[in-house]
């Protein structure tokens, strides 16, 4: 093995083992998480949301929700939230963002719980040996909080809405007003009662009856899901479409420099399909044999359908999936080779995909059996190195891993066609990007 070769390898061990490993080698019970979690970072966001202390006018008022889910799921429910607290005139305490093993939405009481767990009194934790670490700290590093100011720029919306990141700041009993909900599709908040239908919720909230309400804060349970805030009014739709779109795309500029490399090396922005296939947890794997065959024939419908395909006369690529074979006896063709094959018409598909090995997965072979020039975020590793001192310096919990699918989220939106899977927000938010044409 020549030097480069040997420097290549090393490099895609030590990304794999970073990313990987790392991530998934404590398991064990949640540890009792912290709310406040500042990132250690290589710049400076444009717009760091302060925290609420004592000092706040006293006829200021506030909401707040739970999170829970996934990032994408936690991301909706913030935009239903900053468009909630515009429409009350309130200010918002903005809960960080959720980054490890996600936790599914439970009844008011036992999600609180969860949101408000803490790591205080377990900082040693960070520093611990792996084969000296003690129990309680099995899942330290399994999870961590990070505000979302790390992700977005919230700066547009200053004078609009107040936000701020969660803080220490406590408030009476008596002065708080809970907003819980039993079931996941309990409650709709709506600006127009008499115009509303219920639809798949349970029941309606008033926005109006909340309006009257004196309570310092007001405290929701989930805010996530379409449609848990109807608005009839046209100045409020008109401000809740704006507050969307601050969500575009991410603001940070690691994510944004590794996303438009990767770009590059695919040919350029719009030069390219992409595909997005969740196949984890229970309702996606289950049917993901499905929602591979839909995306095929989806992608192949929109390709066939594009500008330029009639003028080209396809060139195929002899290419059999990897199964148990490995890739060195079975290689799949290099970028270099997909690029000057996509010159006389081969598609070159960019996959985003939360499978830990796309290339080994059987139940993805249609997609690379069909497309050949099929890419996975796996096969750009050396540019995934730049995550690695993605750090949160209070819990010491690398965040690197979990920008991952930021990256794929990026690249996948600036493909010229891209197919999703059915009621995933994360293929509903690459496709809220792509739309917008950046």
């Amino acid at each position: 093995m020549d030097n480069r070769k040997f420097t290549l390898f090393v490099l895609f061990v030590f990304v794999w083992f970073v990313f990987t490993i790392l991530p998934h080698q404590w398991n064990g019970k949640e540890d009792q998480v912290s709310l406040s979690s500042p990132v250690e970072q290589n710049y400076s966001p444009a717009s760091l949301l302060p925290q609420l202390n004592e000092t706040s006018p006293d006829s200021e008022r506030f909401i707040t929700y739970l999170t829970h889910s996934t990032f994408h799921n936690q991301r909706a429910a913030l935009e239903n939230a900053i468009i909630l607290a515009r429409v009350l005139n309130r200010s918002l305490l903005v809960p960080s963002a959720y980054m490890g093993v996600p936790y599914n939405w439970e009844p008011f009481d036992k999600l609180y719980q969860l949101e408000h767990k803490t790591k205080k009194g377990k900082e040693y934790c960070s520093t611990a040996l792996v084969e000296n670490m003690p129990p309680e700290c099995s899942s330290y590093t399994t999870w961590t909080r990070v505000p979302w100011s790390y992700f977005y720029d919230f700066s547009p919306l200053d004078g609009y809405v107040t936000l701020y990141e969660e803080s220490e700041v406590s408030f009476p009993a008596a002065d708080i007003t809970y907003i819980k909900d039993s079931s996941k599709l309990d409650y709709k908040l709506v600006d127009n009662v008499e115009k509303a239908g219920v639809g798949k919720f349970e029941r309606l909230i008033s926005i109006d009856e909340l309006k009257k309400d004196s309570s310092k804060l007001i405290h929701f349970g989930s805010l996530f899901l379409a449609g848990r805030i109807q608005l009839f009014d046209p100045e409020l739709q008109k401000a809740g479409n704006f507050i969307r779109s601050q969500f575009i795309t991410y603001k940070n500029p690691v994510i944004a420099q590794i996303s438009d490399q990767i770009i590059e090396k695919l040919g350029g922005a719009r030069n390219y399909a992409s595909i997005h296939l969740r196949s984890a947890d229970n309702t996606f794997h289950k049917n993901l044999d499905r929602n591979v065959q839909i995306a095929v024939e989806s992608l192949k419908a929109r390709l066939s359908q594009s500008p330029t395909s009639n003028e080209r006369q396809q060139e195929t690529i002899q290419y059999t999936p990897p199964n148990a074979i490995p890739l060195r006896k079975n290689k799949p063709p290099t970028i270099g080779q997909c690029l000057d094959a996509a010159k006389r018409g081969q598609h070159i598909v960019f996959l985003a995909t939360d499978s830990i090995n796309p290339r080994f997965n059987g139940a993805l072979r249609p997609i690379f059996r069909e497309f050949p020039c099929t890419f996975v975020i796996r096969d750009f590793a050396e540019y995934l190195s730049a995550l690695s001192g993605e750090t949160n310096r209070i819990d010491g919990v690398r965040i690197g891993p979990h920008m991952i699918p930021m990256v794929e989220t990026l690249i996948a939106a600036r493909a010229h066609e891209f197919v999703g899977t059915n009621e995933s927000t994360f293929s509903s938010y690459i496709e809220h990007i792509q739309k917008s044409g950046l």
